[in-house]
């Protein structure tokens, strides 16, 4: 990482890009599957109610790092816990990232042998992975705040045009129709969109490294959220409405299934895949690439490093291990859900709300001593 840069040359949009990117990514997969099991066909207006619940947690870590004095994670963790323990436990939660990463890499693997390439050998497409990633990874944190820039720009342009040819097979009577589910479907829908934010974590590193005015800030970070579960509520809407709800909670990625059978000119059908495969394949390295720089980072501080250079790289070993630990689909649906499932609740509430509860009381403290 480059520590001496010009921050003030990074604009606000390559920080809601980035964030996007990294909340976004992998639930561009799997998200509207796992939602539509809980709730059916009607997920697409508890995603956006979900989504400004969440914005509590948004603004959760926006006050710790105020309050903190806009430092950094590491800092925040020694000045809440000391230097050992904030250390140890900065540790983990990047053993924790890279955990998370490495199984969401084994889904995406499976899923482009069944989409795309059915006899290609899943180590070589980890390598490749490994390698793009580490490589952008090593380039820093302006080169990586410059391809999420680049990368988002043409993700949406993309999206659009895509959008445009499919609309008239968009059919909304398939929300319809719309029933109440019980409170615990409603609160472990809103633990399923959670489980998606883990790059929300990034912003422990976006707000303190970046001077733009304090309020530029909060806003830049909820806009960003608010365009996350906007367009993952309207992914959801797209895949049901196009298919229906049955073929999308049993399509492995519904979002490639709905934007392949929709009537469209002959030859143009293969182009049409090929277009919404490579949108996938982005937002997914993307928010690969992302919690790999930040895990990688975290860990450099955790050891005392001064760059992520060397973290990065002894993760790649650990990444590849970790992807091959599942020996087939029962094993992966079983880590997801008892494994990476809490994992990302960890990282998602577990860290705002006990940096929060610990960062207000040592200021109530420090605080009531400066007035004794």
């Amino acid at each position: 990482m480059r520590d001496k840069v010009d921050h003030n040359k990074i604009r606000s949009f390559g920080i809601f890009a980035t964030l996007f990117l990294s909340l976004v990514g992998f639930g561009v997969f799997t998200y509207t599957q796992n939602i539509g099991k809980i709730l059916g066909n009607n997920g697409f207006l508890p995603t956006i109610i979900y989504g400004i619940i969440y914005l509590i947690f948004v603004r959760m870590i926006y006050e710790i790092v105020k309050i903190n004095g806009f430092s950094s994670l590491d800092e925040i963790m020694e000045k809440s816990f000391g230097k050992f323990i904030g250390r140890t436990l900065l540790f983990i939660l990047s053993f924790g990232i890279i955990f998370l990463v490495s199984i969401e890499l084994r889904v995406f693997i499976e899923s482009i042998k069944t989409y795309i390439f059915p006899n290609i050998n899943s180590e070589f497409m980890i390598i490749i992975t490994l390698f793009v990633s580490y490589y952008a990874v090593r380039q820093g944190d302006r080169a990586l705040i410059g391809l999420n820039e680049i990368m988002f720009v043409f993700l949406m342009i993309s999206c659009f045009v895509i959008l445009v040819i499919v609309y008239k097979n968009v059919d909304i009577t398939n929300l319809l129709p719309i029933t109440i589910k019980t409170k615990e479907s409603y609160f472990k829908g809103f633990l399923t969109l959670g489980s998606y934010f883990s790059g929300i974590i990034m912003l422990f590193y976006l707000l303190p490294m970046y001077k733009f005015g304090d309020k530029k800030k909060f806003h830049v970070s909820y806009k960003s959220t608010i365009f996350s579960f906007i367009f993952l509520a309207f992914v959801f809407l797209i895949c049901v409405s196009v298919l229906n709800i049955n073929q999308t909670i049993k399509s492995i990625w519904p979002i490639i299934l709905a934007f392949t059978t929709v009537d469209v000119p002959g030859g143009f059908v293969e182009r049409v895949e090929g277009i919404i495969i490579t949108i996938c394949i982005i937002f997914f390295l993307m928010n690969f690439i992302n919690l790999y720089f930040y895990s990688s980072y975290i860990n450099s501080k955790s050891l005392g490093m001064y760059k992520h250079k060397v973290s990065s790289t002894m993760f790649i070993p650990i990444i590849y291990v970790l992807t091959l630990v599942p020996q087939n689909l029962n094993d992966i649906n079983f880590m997801i859900n008892n494994i990476v499932f809490p994992i990302s609740l960890v990282i998602v509430f577990g860290v705002p709300i006990v940096l929060f509860v610990v960062s207000y009381l040592k200021q109530f403290l420090r605080k009531s001593g400066e007035k004794n």
